[in-house]
This record gives C-alpha cells, structure tokens and sequence, in this order.
C-alpha cells in the first residue's frame, strides 16, 4: 500500500504521515528524504509530526535501525506522535528512547488523533510561538507503490 502525507484539518504546522495497509522501510525513507529536503526551506515554521498507523496492517521489521532520528535537535522539526500499531510499537519507542537519548525528547505514543494533538498542543504551549506554515508548502511526493 502506501504512505499519505496531509496537513492536520486543525493546524497545518501538524503534518500526518498516513501508514496503510502493507508499506515498506524504503517508502518511509523515501518520504523522510522528501521531507528533510522541505523542511528548511521553511525557516520560522515548527513542524510537528503525527504518525498514523491506525490503518497500517504490520510494522515491518527494523523499526529501532529505521526510526533513527537527527542527531542534534532541528528547530524546525518538533515531536513526533505515533498513534496506532499497538504494543509493539509501544516497546519499540520505549526501547528506541533508551538508544537514543535525543529520541525520548522526539518520540511519543498516542491512542488516538485527538490525543496526538494535545500532546503537541501542550509541547508547544512550553515552547516559543512559530509562524504558521504556508500552505503551498507539502511536498508533491508521497510514498505509494
């Protein structure tokens, strides 16, 4: 299947990355790429992440070695919330915050897209006001087969 990029309907410095059905490592890279390649072009805009597995049918292996994120924190990418994938997911984002020290000031889990947006809204609300981001802004590229 595929990997959907969109804009949050409430705040469009949130983006979603839509996991559906079977996807692969190499769409997720592929999209990251497109992803780090935009994102500086976009210099006063915090962009926050939710990660929707909810419709995801597995998680291929390799989640630890593929979740690997920057080394230094980006002002321009903020948290990242993973809603979905059950407690396999979970366990990986807690074995993942123990690798790495910088992935447990990234990674969250959520139950739900509404949750996901309140953990954003209150990371945000702890850190400096941003710019909404433009519109015009999303990649063209999404992950699909």
């Amino acid at each position: 299947m595929s990997i959907r990029l969109e804009l949050d309907k409430t705040d469009n410095t949130i983006l979603h990355l839509n996991f559906e059905g079977r996807w692969t490592w190499q769409q997720f890279s592929r999209l990251s790429y497109t992803l780090r390649q935009s994102l500086p072009v976009v210099k006063s805009s915090r962009m926050d992440f939710i990660c929707d597995l909810s419709h995801s049918d597995s998680v291929p292996p390799g989640v630890v070695r593929n979740l690997q994120p920057m080394p230094e924190a980006d002002p321009i990418q903020g948290i990242t919330i993973i809603v979905g994938g059950g407690s396999f997911v979970m366990a990986a984002v807690g074995l993942l915050k123990i690798v790495n020290h910088f992935s447990a000031q990234q990674y969250f889990t959520a139950n739900n897209l509404d949750e996901a947006r309140r953990m954003i809204n209150d990371h945000r609300s702890r850190e400096p006001k941003l710019k909404p981001l433009p519109l015009a802004f999303i990649p063209e590229a999404a992950a699909g087969d």
